[in-house]
């Protein structure tokens, strides 16, 4: 009986996301619920529609030879920036010969990769920056890292990694130490309004895009002791909230939840009445947005309009990178990725298969090989809580395996089952058993690459009028692709690693896999007249557990000769003999448990405020490894991560101290 009441309760919701699922109930909506009407607007909303302008005279897209002229003004400026706090940090550091004189002409390019995890990266890497950061209390004393932020050049994320840069940015780059306690970040509301937490015990999202296995993996209900089945869970679910709950209660959970994912659905309809197709991410970020950005502030802000905030156009904040991936690409196993990247000024690809970038404040207008088609030129496409959702998108690929289990059961239950999830959100909005298909990706149309490129790796997104985007972490769960572009000429990157490997820490798996597809890949650099690998040799993930090397920073990179693949003699395979480049050092910091079990579910989508301080306080440890506890020059360690490819390129000696890190620190 209970699922007849709980679809009568369903047709009342489905309509919030008709959009996504197309499925209209025949029901009308019980008068007592008190929702407005969908076809109603207001001024206010529709301030967020884009419109469209007069072109500029100049190319909205360019190839990815270098970077962008506007990126690299940005760089030199946000460089001469940070030199201040790279001085007074390395004064306190107190490095042997290493003093003021040493950055005349010189200011090293820091980045800093947050990687994916949902809100375990996203309070995590909130932690490690609070840490970095010289706005944070005590965080300038002597042994600590604060101002290592302030001394940063760029910053890239991807799933929860990147919710942290965008809503940062949406701040106008506040500090984490108030962030987290004014109540900027409302955490205590999932993003899944009316379910309870889900706590799925298998491998992190990017190993749930192959096939099912047999066994499909056990759910634990928050709610009880005991673990079932995911459709028994199912079954249990809003049986067991009821038996804890009022009528008067029950009431007010749902009215809450319905009115939530009837906002959502105003919000993502104004896209969709305006000619742009929507998916599921549409909602996703809508709700991601819901939490993470101000709720005084505009939730439509485009990452190209955030130029305008004062942190950027005074060159406070590390240069913004967001990851995605094109589902426009087939994968190869000759180191061809589908990366692409948003910044504040372009969206676009390094990939060789593409190689090009379109201006970001122009993404959405309908062009043919860089052109516009009509001479118009769309604007405001690129809002935040969009570019949110595309970068975790992840989440609709997993719920579309669920999908795809729950269709092998008996049609009753599936039925069910579908009207629960299409409900809360919970949908890849694909029907397996209809022949109707609505995306589970992000779409970017009209595809601003349409007609672009003449290479046959490039004909799939050349020839297709849409642009289908993916979560940034099933290729690169840490960004590293982004840093290792010679045009943008990093020295060091300080790598986040929250990733669910085993038991949700990570085991290096993901740092592997990337330095594997360089391996694969025809990408080199040349050092001392030999020719390398640009991505160091990483260990196995088992080796990495033996030597414990996911529970403490590793430095990756160090030793050229040893850390680097060699492919043979410079001379036979380049003329480039005389390139100085080399590739960025890389600081591994995994996440680990310091001060609090700090392997929190992917899928868990809600942290009360004092889960919340847990989690920031043990990324806080993470990012100073446990403050200095376990190695009292690790915050000196640093500093010589940061200079190493200085030393290496202009032949200085190597300081006694940093010997003794690179002894300590560094693999091979």
């Amino acid at each position: 009986m209970y699922f007849n009441s709980l679809l009568i309760f369903a047709s009342f919701c489905l309509r919030a996301i008709s959009a996504c699922t197309g499925f209209q109930p025949e029901a009308k909506l019980n008068k007592s619920w008190n929702v407005t009407n969908e076809t109603q607007t207001t001024s206010s909303s529709l301030s967020a529609l884009r419109y469209q302008i007069k072109c500029p005279s100049y190319p909205l897209l360019r190839s990815g030879d270098q970077i962008s002229p506007e990126e690299k003004a940005y760089v030199m400026r946000r460089k001469q920036e940070a030199k201040k706090h790279v001085i007074d940090l390395f004064t306190r550091f107190n490095i042997d010969e290493i003093n003021s004189n040493f950055f005349d002409g010189y200011t090293p390019s820091i980045a800093i990769s947050l990687s994916g995890g949902s809100f375990r990266s996203f309070l995590t890497a909130a932690g490690v920056l609070e840490a970095f950061d010289s706005r944070t209390p005590g965080a300038t004393e002597y042994g600590c890292l604060g101002g290592l932020l302030q001394s940063t050049t760029y910053m890239a994320g991807v799933s929860g990694g990147s919710w942290l840069i965008l809503s940062l940015m949406q701040y106008d780059f506040g500090p984490i130490s108030e962030l987290k306690v004014n109540g900027s970040w409302k955490l205590n509301s999932s993003s899944l309004r009316g379910i309870p937490e889900l706590n799925i015990n298998f491998k992190d999202s990017q190993r749930l895009l192959g096939d099912l296995p047999t066994d499909f993996p056990t759910v634990t209900v928050k709610t009880s002791n005991s673990s079932s089945s995911f459709m028994a869970y199912f079954k249990s679910l809003f049986r067991l909230n009821q038996l804890k709950k009022s009528n008067n209660e029950m009431d007010s959970i749902w009215n809450e939840a319905l009115q939530f994912y009837e906002t959502l659905h105003e919000e993502v309809s104004q896209r969709k009445q305006h000619g742009y197709k929507t998916s599921l991410t549409d909602y996703w970020g809508k709700a991601i947005g819901d939490i993470i950005f101000s709720s005084n502030g505009p939730h439509d802000m485009t990452m190209s309009g955030a130029r305008s905030l004062s942190s950027f156009a005074n060159h406070m904040l590390p240069f913004p990178i967001i990851l995605t991936n094109s589902k426009n690409v087939y994968k190869s196993n000759e180191g061809h990725r589908r990366i692409f990247e948003f910044n504040p000024y372009e969206f676009g690809s390094w990939e060789q298969y593409l190689n090009a970038f379109v201006k970001l404040d122009y993404l959405g207008t309908k062009m043919l090989n860089g052109k516009s088609l009509t001479g118009l030129c769309t604007i405001g496409y690129d809002e935040m809580t969009f570019i949110a959702g595309t970068s975790s998108s992840l989440f609709n690929s997993i719920l579309s395996h669920f999908w795809k289990y729950m269709a092998r059961s008996k049609k009753q239950t599936y039925d069910s089952l579908k009207t629960i999830l299409n409900v809360f959100g919970l949908t890849s909005c694909e029907d397996i058993n209809a022949s109707r298909y609505v995306a589970d990706y992000a779409l970017i149309y009209p595809n601003p690459f349409h007609g672009y490129g003449d290479t046959p790796l490039s004909s799939t997104v050349r020839n297709s009028t849409d642009l289908y985007l993916v979560d940034g972490g099933e290729d690169e769960n840490i960004p590293f692709q982004p840093f290792h572009q010679k045009t943008r000429d990093v020295d060091v990157i300080i790598a986040i690693d929250s990733s669910s490997d085993v038991d949700s820490f990570p085991n290096g798996t993901n740092i592997g896999l990337t330095s594997s597809q360089y391996q694969n890949s025809k990408s080199f650099f040349v050092y001392d007249q030999k020719r390398y690998a640009v991505f160091p040799n990483i260990p196995s993930p088992e080796t990495f557990v033996e030597n414990k090397l996911n529970k403490r920073p590793v430095f990756f990179g160090c030793h050229i000769q040893s850390a680097y693949r060699y492919l043979g003699e410079a001379s036979k395979y380049s003329n480039k003999t005389s390139e100085r480049w080399l590739p960025p050092l890389i600081v591994y910091i995994p996440n680990t448990g310091y001060t609090t079990n700090s392997n929190k579910s992917t899928f868990k989508l809600s942290y009360e405020q004092s889960e919340m301080a847990m989690m920031i306080e043990n990324g806080y440890s993470v990012g100073t490894y446990g403050n200095n506890s376990y190695d009292h020059s690790y915050f000196q360690c640093i500093g010589c991560a940061i200079i190493k490819r200085e030393l290496d390129t202009s032949g200085r000696d190597i300081p006694e101290t940093c010997r003794k890190c690179f002894k300590n620190f560094c693999y091979n």
